[in-house]
């Protein structure tokens, strides 16, 4: 599975799930987009969850098969499909922000609280899990500090997820077409 099906399947969810949820329904225009984007400048001026990958690992070893695919016309002989199969890790961070006030009834933090307990869910696990994703670990909410333009001290609150997926790469290899076996002397 590439990157962007796997955040194409993530954010598919997401879309789905976020309405469902009583505070989360609430917030106007509530959506969620890859951070960093390169076509894009600025923020969004909506309440916006953005992701953006930190790294992948590979698990394990690679798992190689060999498969022999019948000869069709014109090809007498077939092929041998080798296939390789690599379990990964890919750990994507979430963070959001949402315009503040008297009247904000959310933080960013509450954001991503919700959106960590939709990741988690058992209805999301079943999804994931059924189009071939798990999801290793949600991590709890961090909220560090920092000081912004304007020498006020924000929040920037953010989590990780962990999700295992499986990368499948495919080549066509030729078949022997005779072999010839001989002993000769040493």
């Amino acid at each position: 599975m590439t990157d962007k099906e796997l955040e194409a399947l993530f954010v598919a969810r997401l879309d789905l799930m976020m309405p469902e949820d009583p505070v989360l329904a609430v917030i106007p225009n509530l959506t969620v987009a890859a951070g960093f984007q390169t076509r894009q400048q600025g923020k969004n001026d909506d309440a916006t969850v953005y992701f953006f990958k930190v790294g992948d690992k590979r698990y394990g070893w690679k798992q190689s098969k060999n498969t022999f695919v019948a000869p069709v016309a014109p090809d007498p002989v077939g092929t041998m499909r080798h296939t390789e199969t690599q379990l990964y890790e890919s750990t994507f961070q979430f963070m959001a922000l949402a315009p503040q006030g008297p009247s904000s009834a959310t933080t960013e933090s509450d954001i991503l609280n919700l959106v960590a307990g939709i990741i988690a869910s058992d209805a999301n696990l079943a999804a994931m899990q059924a189009q071939g994703v798990g999801i290793l670990r949600v991590t709890d909410v961090r909220n560090p500090y920092f000081t912004d333009d304007r020498e006020r001290f924000a929040a920037s609150p953010s989590f990780d997820v962990v999700f295992t997926h499986k990368r499948v790469r495919v080549s066509t290899d030729p078949v022997i077409r005779t072999y010839d076996a001989a002993v000769y002397r040493v």
